[in-house]
């Protein structure tokens, strides 16, 4: 499966000579057999990223199933921003090893004129600090608004969840797809192809079809006017603003990750790790303070809630009281999901990203029926979709 664009390839091919069929036949051109080694490794990696990103999410889905029936108290909501900030700080204690210990080593001129007998340049040196871009301000404030997007998605999803059913919410949640491919059109000019355009069309209809039952979802429809709390019209709002920030810091964060910024090559790919998990870290920090502000009794006020609960962010104190073992394995399932995912923004788009997740939602729930049967079962919808799925990728992948 290719996921890359090979356009230079196309330009020249469209340049040269046409050949009749004759010709072609008596003397095979050295360019129709010979495959070029670099677009053939390139092309491998494309695919490896995108089976590890696959049997990633694969494994978040299928242990939070496995929590939610064995360990229900483990995936409590309030302990989600705890769960995600571990996440995030474990990504960023990964992307500084990275940053440190398989990157700009290399001595350079400058290096060579001090030093000449020199090798490698020192792991923790200042100057090689100074040099990854670690510390600049500017790089990193490149990054913040997919951070914040990233944010305030996961606050409308949260916000949502009260004013739609969930079934609906999660149908109407798919539209981030073409959200993506809709910024990805419009703000960095990528040609999309109307085959590729209806690949995610039916895309966005198979997960929803395999996500939410049909039954349940009539049901919740019909039962959403006896609930005051639900608001169709603000919570379909919400949930189309929700897939707008995802398909935004998708295509944001790909700008980002495929521009050279002063950095080059892999460097630059963690360093942008870094940045970007630094800039999570605070962002779900506020957002735990402000929420404990909120929470807090007639006993403390607000002020030093926000404090203490800072003060136990600072220290770890809070991911060991609120963290048990389930949680801290998912928090390091999506630390090592979040990498894999700007390796594979970096190396095809965001829209492969959601391939690998559509793909992962069904494969999870084929491998639910066989450790979960008391408690997941497949239906002829889930056949319909999982249909959906696999077709609609095999065409975007073979869709020029």
């Amino acid at each position: 499966m290719t996921l890359g664009y090979n356009v230079g390839l196309k330009q020249e091919a469209a340049t040269k000579p046409k050949k009749s069929f004759s010709e072609t036949l008596k003397k095979p051109s050295p360019e129709m057999v010979r495959i070029d080694p670099a677009l053939s490794t390139f092309a491998f990696v494309q695919g490896t990223i995108f089976f590890l990103l696959a049997v990633q999410n694969t494994g978040i889905i299928l242990f939070s199933r496995w929590v939610k029936v064995y360990s229900p108290l483990s995936i409590k909501d309030e302990r989600e921003g705890v769960m995600l900030s571990f996440a995030e700080f474990l990504k960023l204690i990964a992307s500084l090893v990275c940053v440190f210990f398989l990157t700009g080593r290399t001595p350079t001129q400058e290096d060579i004129e001090k030093e000449k007998n020199i090798k490698n340049v020192p792991i923790f040196s200042w100057i090689r600090i100074q040099r990854s871009g670690v510390l600049s301000i500017k790089e990193f404030a490149r990054i913040c608004p997919s951070a914040i997007l990233y944010l305030i998605q996961n606050q409308l999803i949260f916000f949502s969840y009260g004013k739609l059913p969930g079934p609906l919410m999660q149908v109407l949640y798919q539209t981030k797809l073409l959200a993506g491919a809709l910024f990805l059109w419009v703000l960095l000019g990528r040609s999309i192809s109307k085959t590729r355009w209806l690949a995610l069309g039916v895309l966005t209809a198979g997960v929803s079809i395999v996500q939410t039952d049909g039954h349940a979802l009539v049901a919740s429809l019909s039962s959403a006017a006896e609930n005051p709390n639900v608001n169709l019209s603000i919570g379909f709002a919400a949930v189309l603003c929700a897939s707008s920030c995802s398909g935004l810091a998708g295509c944001y964060l790909e700008k980002v990750l495929k521009s050279s910024g002063g950095h080059q090559g892999q460097a630059d790919l963690w360093v942008r790790n870094v940045h970007m998990a630094i800039a999570s870290v605070i962002g779900y920090g506020i957002q735990d303070c402000f929420i404990a502000a909120q929470k807090s009794s007639i006993h403390s006020s607000p002020e030093s809630a926000a404090i203490s609960t800072f003060l136990d962010l600072i220290t770890g104190r809070r991911f060991i009281q609120e963290l048990d073992s389930p949680a801290i394995t998912i928090a390091i399932l999506q630390a090592y999901g979040g990498l894999l995912v700007s390796l594979l923004i970096k190396y095809t788009d965001t829209l492969v990203k959601g391939l690998a997740s559509s793909f992962s939602l069904v494969l999870g729930s084929i491998v639910s029926v066989y450790l979960f049967p008391e408690d997941f079962r497949l239906t002829p919808g889930f056949s319909v979709g999982a249909t959906l799925v696999a077709g609609s990728m095999y065409v975007y992948a073979t869709a020029k």
